[in-house]
């Protein structure tokens, strides 16, 4: 061959939708149903003294989600006089196509995951404290889901975001 070859790249559009199919399936597979409370930040300041109001929630149900518990060992106990109070923590993957499929579009933008959202799953609630993107393919700027990083209190439950206060019924979300 002379010297006016394409090179084709290692990984084109039809194999990243491809790879990202094939995690979709296997977080199928695994994964448990979730319930998912995205934060709505901008609705939750006052507009006037810029304090926050309380907690709004957009939610929206997934068909599955694969979770990790922590080992025992990795549990955060400490008592205190107060009493006791345990930290868990858990990973969390969840599939881009059913994120795209499922997730709330707000004024034509799609929300990602993000720290302060809330997480229902096999009927325990958890407080993202973190969410990134996962399952990079190689060295390419592609992924196929998210990793979010999820933490259960005993002392301050995420079960009170998401209940409704008895002086506010919005009538939005109704969360």
């Amino acid at each position: 061959m002379s010297g006016s070859t394409r090179s084709r790249p290692l990984y084109g559009e039809r194999d990243r939708r491809f790879i990202q199919k094939l995690d979709d399936e296997n977080i199928k597979r695994t994964g448990s149903r979730i319930v998912y409370y995205s934060l709505n930040r901008g609705v939750n300041v006052d507009p006037l003294y810029s304090e926050p109001l309380g907690w709004t929630f957009r939610k929206f149900p997934l068909a599955a989600g694969h979770i990790e518990y922590e080992e025992k060992d990795g549990r955060e106990v400490s008592v205190r006089d107060e009493g006791k109070t345990v930290m868990l923590n858990a990973r969390l993957n969840i599939s881009l196509i059913e994120w795209q499929r499922e997730a709330y579009v707000d004024g034509g933008l799609q929300r990602l995951p993000k720290a302060g959202d809330v997480i229902d799953i096999q009927l325990e609630v958890w407080d993202v404290v973190q969410a990134n993107s996962a399952g990079n393919v190689i060295d390419r700027p592609d992924f196929t889901g998210f990793q979010l990083e999820l933490r259960k209190r005993s002392k301050f439950v995420a079960q009170r975001k998401i209940m409704p206060r008895a002086d506010h019924v919005d009538p939005v979300n109704r969360v």
